[in-house]
C-alpha cells in the first residue's frame, strides 16, 4: 500500500496538502524569514493568523454575532473541569448526560466542583433519547453532553440534540466539529481539542454565547481557568500555543477550500456508510450501534480476535488502530482520512476475513 495508513481515533490525520503548507512555513514562514515554529504571540503576524483562523471558524460553523470563539491551551480534558468551575457552585447543581468515558471523566470531574445529576446512557442498549426539559432538574445550571462518542462508536444525531428552554446546554464536539454540520448557535458553550479535525494537541477552540461570559462567576475560580479572563484578554492572558494555531489555520483553509463541512460531511457519511455496510454485509466482523446513533467519525466493530487483528493490521501499514473502552476494535475516520484510506482498509478487512474463517 505504500505509506502507512492512520486510522487514529486520539491523534490528528492531515491532508498532504496540509502537511506541504506547514513544511515550507516552519522553514520560512509567508517568506517572512522566520519558522512558523518561532512565531511571537505579540507579533503582528500572529496577531492577523489568529483574525484569520477566527474569521474562518465563524464562516465555516455559520456562527451568529451572539458567539465567540476562543483559543484555551491544553485539551477538552480540561474544560471537564474548566465548565463546572465557571458556571456553577458548590451548593448548586448542574445535569451530566453520561454516554461514554469522556463525559464518565466530566462527571467525575464536576463532582469535586459542584452537584452533579448523571443522565446515565453508558451501555444503553436502545435508541438514545432527546433529553428534553422534562428529563432534568429544573434548577440546573447547565446541561453537558458529547456529541460524539469516540469510544462506544456511537453519536447525538442532529434531531436528538437537546431542548431544554434557558438552560444552557454545553457540549464537548471534540471528535466531531467540523466533520458533521450542527447548529453550533444552539450550544451556550461547546469546545474541541484540535487534536480530531482541527490539527496537533496542544490547544482547545471554545466557542461560547456573549452572556455566558457575562455571568457570574464563582468565588476562587483562577484567572488561568476563567473564559471571561481569556475574552477579555483577547486570547492573550497566557502565551496561546502559537504554532498549534497556525496549524489550525491550514487545516481551516484546507476545508474551506474543499466546500466547507457541508461538503466534507459528505464524504464522511460515504466513508463510514461503505465501512459499515461491508461490516454489515461481512458475517465475520461485528457492530451491534443502532443504526441511526452509529458515529460517522469513531466507529468501532468486533472480530473473533481483536488484538490480532489490530497487529495484522499494522503489519499491512495500517497504524493506529486501537481497542475502545470495552475492548472492541477502534478506526477513527475523521476528516483527513480520505475514501481511497477506507476502501484500502476495507480490502485488509476482507483478506484477514477470508485467512481467519
Amino acid at each position: 500500500m505504500g505509506n502507512k495508513i492512520n486510522f487514529s481515533a486520539s491523534s490528528p490525520v492531515m491532508p498532504k496538502e496540509v502537511i506541504k503548507r506547514i513544511n515550507k512555513n516552519v522553514l520560512n514562514f509567508h517568506s517572512q524569514g522566520f519558522s512558523a515554529l518561532e512565531l511571537n504571540y505579540k507579533n503582528e503576524f500572529f496577531i492577523s493568523l489568529m483574525e484569520d483562523t477566527t474569521k474562518l471558524i465563524r464562516k465555516l460553523l455559520h456562527l451568529n454575532d451572539d458567539m465567540e470563539v476562543l483559543f484555551i491551551n491544553g485539551g477538552g480534558s480540561m474544560h471537564f473541569a474548566m465548565v463546572p468551575l465557571n458556571f456553577s457552585s458548590k451548593d448548586e447543581t448542574a445535569t451530566v448526560i453520561n454516554s461514554d468515558l469522556w463525559t464518565n471523566n466530566a462527571v467525575t470531574e464536576g463532582k469535586k466542583h459542584t452537584n452533579i445529576d448523571e443522565i446515565n446512557l453508558i451501555g444503553y442498549e436502545k435508541p438514545l433519547p432527546k433529553i428534553t426539559l422534562n428529563d432534568i432538574n429544573k434548577a440546573s445550571k447547565y446541561l453537558f453532553m458529547c456529541t460524539n462518542n469516540t469510544s462506544s462508536g456511537s453519536k447525538f444525531s442532529k434531531v436528538k440534540i437537546p431542548e431544554i428552554g434557558n438552560i444552557p446546554l454545553i457540549a464537548d464536539m471534540t471528535s466531531n466539529l467540523l466533520s458533521e454540520t450542527y447548529d453550533i448557535n444552539k450550544f451556550a458553550l461547546s469546545f474541541a481539542s484540535s487534536a480530531k479535525n482541527m490539527g496537533t494537541s496542544g490547544i482547545s477552540v471554545v466557542i461560547l454565547n456573549k452572556n455566558m461570559i457575562e455571568k457570574e462567576i464563582p468565588k476562587g475560580v483562577p484567572k488561568i481557568l476563567s473564559y471571561r479572563d481569556y475574552y477579555y484578554s483577547g486570547n492573550s492572558f497566557t502565551t496561546p500555543n502559537t504554532f498549534a494555531v497556525y496549524i489550525i489555520y491550514e487545516m481551516l483553509k484546507y476545508l474551506d477550500e474543499f466546500g466547507g463541512v457541508e461538503e466534507i460531511e459528505k464524504v464522511n457519511i460515504k466513508k463510514s456508510n461503505l465501512l459499515y455496510d461491508f461490516i454489515d454485509e461481512s458475517n465475520f466482523y461485528s457492530n451491534d450501534i443502532i443504526k441511526e446513533d452509529r458515529s460517522v467519525t469513531s466507529l468501532i466493530f468486533n472480530v473473533k480476535n481483536n488484538e490480532d487483528f489490530i497487529q495484522k493490521a499494522k503489519e499491512n501499514d495500517i497504524i493506529n488502530i486501537s481497542t475502545s473502552m470495552n475492548g472492541a476494535v477502534r478506526v477513527g475516520l475523521y476528516n483527513g482520512v480520505s475514501l481511497s484510506n477506507v476502501v484500502d482498509l476495507i480490502d485488509f478487512m476482507y483478506k484477514y476475513q477470508k485467512n481467519n474463517i
